[in-house]
């Protein structure tokens, strides 16, 4: 059985945050440009570079596969995200739905209970 090294067992998880990052990127332009706002700052090679980073980190997540001493990257990252996102629906849950208003609002997030900011 392969040793889990310091470090290592989180690669798999930091490969997942970057492609959080780049999906996250994506979908951010695309909608706040499909409400009519504009951008003060431009991404050079948008959306290709975005696309381009997606790929490559999907690419090492895969590779990483086949290689035996780092499969258990994705085993145990699996499991913990799998932990986490379940931590989140359940802390989610206790707080309560968001205000369909508040979805739209320029202001922030207001939760169903709650008395909303001055």
């Amino acid at each position: 059985m392969p040793r889990l090294e310091s470090g290592v067992g989180n690669s798999a998880l930091k490969a997942v945050v970057w492609q959080m990052v780049f999906v996250t990127h994506l979908r951010f332009r695309r909608t706040w440009l499909a409400q009519g706002r504009s951008l003060s700052i431009r991404m050079i090679g948008y959306p290709f570079t975005s696309i381009l980073g997606l790929i490559l980190v999907t690419g090492i997540l895969v590779a990483t596969w086949w290689m035996d001493r780092m499969r258990i990257t994705i085993l145990s990252g699996l499991a913990w995200l799998a932990c986490v996102s379940l931590a989140y629906w359940v802390w989610e849950k206790r707080r309560g739905p968001l205000l369909p208003s508040a979805l739209s609002s320029e202001s922030g997030l207001a939760r169903v209970g709650t008395d909303p900011a001055p």
